[in-house]
């Protein structure tokens, strides 16, 4: 059962339309729900985004918290880093929605970013701040079921996942998201981390099914790479955002590529 939310009230809605100006869309309350921001200055694309928004909810019966912000200073004055996907329109009166996607990487690396926008030439610097999509204005319902669909798997993916790692006869858990690498040697596993290197015993099919679900793939019998970190795909190795290469083996090649693709395509 879904319902429309808005804050009543003279003191409430001087809060809501003059400080905040925010509306929120509640679905379900309970865990797991799915965080979710708009920031969309023009009240005729805030109603098609509600609308296309609503009739994608009747098909997912996933629990979700919409906010729907008017400014680029309202969003920025309530985030928090407690948002999972942020749809951010790319012109706003009081800025545009690559500036506000900077400050929101400052502090957060995890949520998903997506851009409204009417014209496709603005998508492309999207990539600097690691946005998942954009969408085109005015909105087509149809199109934004799909795309949602695409941001709802890379929300689940962000969500951290931990690797727990014996350590000097103790247990420490390293969030997936740091792992640049998993390498095997012999029976020995070392995890090369944005922290570091840690090294336990192990077997490295172990290590890939605990993280399968964190965007990572073989290169190579000895090598288990997090698509996060890729940067570049070559001949016969590819190129980490650290600096790095690892080589590629040859029977590793296309399940590796393609997992990268899917990965940028947000249906891994």
């Amino acid at each position: 059962m879904m319902y429309f939310e808005r804050l009543t009230g003279e003191r409430k809605t001087c809060i809501i339309l003059v400080k905040v100006r925010m509306w929120i869309l509640v679905r379900m309350k309970g865990v797991g729900m799915i965080q979710i921001a708009l920031v969309e200055d023009t009240a005729e694309d805030r109603e098609q985004f509600l609308s296309a928004f609503k009739a994608y909810q009747r098909t997912d019966a996933t629990p979700f918290s919409l906010s729907v912000f008017e400014t680029r200073a309202a969003f920025l004055s309530a985030f928090s880093g407690q948002f999972d996907l942020v749809f951010l329109d790319i012109e706003l009166p009081d800025g545009n929605g690559i500036e506000i996607a900077r400050r929101i990487r400052e502090t957060d690396a995890n949520v998903v970013l997506a851009f409204l926008t009417q014209m496709g030439q603005f998508a492309i610097q999207g990539y600097e701040v690691d946005a998942s999509d954009y969408i085109l204005k005015p909105l087509n319902e149809g199109i934004f079921a799909v795309k949602m669909k695409k941001l709802l798997r890379r929300v689940q993916h962000s969500r951290p996942v931990g690797v727990s790692v014996s350590i000097g006869g103790g247990k420490q858990v390293i969030d997936a998201q740091t792992i640049l690498y998993v390498e095997v040697y012999k029976h020995d596993i070392t995890y090369h981390t944005t922290n570091g290197n840690f090294t336990e015993r192990g077997a490295l099919k172990d290590t890939e099914t605990a993280l399968q679900k964190a965007y990572f793939a073989r290169s190579g019998n000895s090598f288990l790479v997090n698509l996060r970190h890729v940067t570049g795909i070559g001949k016969t190795e590819l190129t980490l955002d650290s600096g790095e290469t690892l080589p590629i083996s040859r029977a590793r090649k296309r399940e590796l590529v393609d997992a990268f693709n899917r990965y940028l395509g947000g249906s891994l």
